[in-house]
């Protein structure tokens, strides 16, 4: 999809709001009901503040019925969904101005929105998730069912400390999964740093700047240990363009630290990062984290026998034929939308968590 952008005042200054489509992995399938804008939010705010990020983001039921009116119009006009979904075409059913100002200043899925099952839809898709956890957002409006919109930008209105503050996801003391794999549309961050898209890496680590006025700038240093030693990471900020494409544009203010490997299960990380802002504040942060899963078997490699090797070696495989599946049913939806293909995308996605789970079991 070709990347575009609008320039609008959301009251921080003349931004470049990023045209984003998340088609993501590992997405839980749609419910029947969608959750509420009050639901949706709630459980933003809950994992905000279980990381330490500020919470407390209230709705704008106008934000919201905008859109919901967006939805509306893509589900008159399935082939935007392709096109452009990031903006309305007067003339076009189901236009609405509230709609075009959603449509221009929100992160948009077609897939299902938040559930308890499923929590955060955008979990797989960086530049969004950043988006929504950015400390300054306090105000947004959501809806969803069929697909998912809640604004971002323009709801970046909480006021910020002097000098600047560091947050991070995960949070100090928190536990995320060992492995993701990034997928969103244009581009994902990684692809930025030599990272090929469907790669499986470690959790995204996210360095989120909150401080008066412009605290854009540059992650000059990371590091990330853990119980082997140093692990190899790479790093994105407000800052990177490559020849993929303008990320900085996208991102709020601050960056991400990137593992480049899965981590281990059941294990204990400890990360640093160093940050300029464009206005020279230098931020040192550091934090621990811990990874979800079953502890590895002491000595390393938690094989034991040249069966369970091999388990491991059979699970694997079976994970990158899963994964490659998805891509596939993935490719095929987004050429098109239509029922059958988004239910192989549902099968596919099942059959991945399921290959994950059997190689956190059999590798560990």
């Amino acid at each position: 999809m070709r990347a575009c952008s609008f320039k609008i005042d959301y009251g921080r200054g003349m931004r470049r709001l990023p045209l984003l489509l998340a088609l993501l992995m590992l997405l839980p399938a749609p419910t029947a009901r969608g959750a509420t804008a009050q639901e949706a939010i709630a459980m933003l705010n809950a994992q905000r503040e279980a990381n330490g990020i500020p919470g407390g983001i209230t709705e704008n039921a106008d934000w919201s019925q905008g859109c919901a009116n967006h939805l509306e119009y893509l589900r008159r006009n399935p082939d935007e969904w392709n096109s452009g979904p990031h903006d309305e075409q007067p003339g076009h059913d189901g236009f609405t101005d509230s709609g075009q100002s959603a449509a221009r200043s929100s992160v948009l899925s077609p897939n299902g929105g938040f559930s308890q099952a499923g929590g955060n839809p955008w979990e797989s898709a960086p530049i969004h998730l950043m988006q929504l956890l950015a400390p300054a957002l306090s105000v947004t409006g959501y809806a969803d069912s069929p697909g998912a919109c809640i604004s971002t930008f323009r709801g970046y209105q909480r006021p910020g400390p002097d000098p600047p503050v560091v947050y991070t996801y995960p949070g100090n003391g928190s536990a995320i999964y060992p492995e993701m794999t990034a997928f969103e549309s244009p581009f994902t961050p990684g692809e930025h740093v030599g990272i090929p898209s469907g790669t499986a890496t470690g959790p995204y680590l996210y360095v989120l700047i909150h401080g008066a006025g412009n605290t854009d700038g540059r992650l000059t240093a990371a590091t990330l240990t853990g119980p082997d030693g140093a692990v190899e990471v790479r790093m994105v900020d407000n800052k990177t363009s490559t020849d993929k494409g303008n990320l900085g544009q996208y991102l709020p203010s601050g960056g991400i630290v990137i593992p480049v490997k899965p981590l281990k299960t059941g294990s204990s990380y400890s990360a640093t990062a160093s940050f300029t802002t464009d206005g020279g504040a230098a931020l040192e942060h550091s934090w621990n984290f811990t990874t979800s899963g079953p502890a590895p078997t002491p000595g390393g490699g938690g094989t034991g026998t040249d069966t369970s090797a091999a388990a491991c070696k059979k699970a694997k495989l079976n994970l990158q034929s899963a994964q490659a599946t998805l891509k596939r049913a993935k490719a095929r939806y987004k050429r098109r939308h239509t029922p059958a293909r988004r239910r192989a995308v549902t099968r596919a996605k099942k059959r991945v968590r399921s290959a994950t789970q059997r190689v956190h079991s059999r590798c560990s």
